[in-house]
Formats: structure tokens, sequence, C-alpha cells
């Protein structure tokens, strides 16, 4: 309903991608102790898979797919600064995760490649979908 039939592969890849890296450094960083999250939100899941399948990727392909010919980096740099200096003091305030090594200021380079690596996955054009 909201984006064009030709472009869902596209998508889905991109978004396929978005969700493997941002679990794989959310991992990472609760292994390492920079960060924990304080509940789950399915006791059967790490507490982070909620957010990096659902609320990143979704920002991101949104920002993707609007306004396609403004800048990849204006797009990086904004999605970087509402994540990690707007969306990570407010997942803090609400107490859903707590930073013990580490600091927003951390976060914002990493959510910038987050989104590039994305926009990347996005420019490919060869999707071949084997059923139909």
């Amino acid at each position: 309903m909201f984006s064009k039939q030709e472009s869902r592969n596209r998508f889905l890849y991109s978004a396929f991608l978005v969700i493997i890296t941002t679990s794989f450094l959310d991992f990472l960083g609760v292994q390492f102790g920079f960060w924990l999250y304080h509940y789950e939100v399915f006791p059967w899941m790490p507490a982070f898979v909620p957010w990096d399948w659902t609320l990143i990727p979704v920002v991101i392909i949104s920002l993707i797919e609007y306004k396609p010919k403004l800048s990849p980096h204006l797009k990086g740099t904004l999605f970087a600064i509402l994540a990690a200096f707007v969306g990570g003091p407010l997942f803090k305030h609400f107490d859903f995760y707590k930073e013990i090594n580490w600091s927003s200021f951390y976060s914002f380079p990493i959510y910038y490649l987050i989104f590039l690596i994305g926009y990347w996955a996005s420019l490919r054009n060869n999707y071949q979908v084997y059923w139909k």
C-alpha cells in the first residue's frame, strides 16, 4: 500500500541486511558489556530483537523510499541524529536499556554506517524471484 510493488524485493533485501547488521552489533554490545536491556519483550528471544527486526529496518527503508533523489549522506546523517540523540535517550528514559560503557556519540557513526549499508543494498537492480 505504501511502496511500489516492483521495489519490494529490493527493500526486503535491504531490510534483511540491516536486520543482520543491527542484531550482530547489538549482540556484541551486550556481550562486551557496553549496554544491557532491562526487560525482554518476549522471554524466548534476546531483548534487542524486536527493535532490530522492526523499528530500525522500517525507518531506514522509509527514508530510502521517501524522496529517492535526496542525498543518502543527508538521509543517513538525519537517521543517525534521530536514532542516537533522540531514540537512544528516549529508550533510556523509559528504562528499556542502560548504557554501561557507551555514549550516544559512539552510536552516531554506527547508525550512519547502518543506513549506508541499507542504502547500498537497495541500489542492487538484479532481483530474481524464483517462485510465483
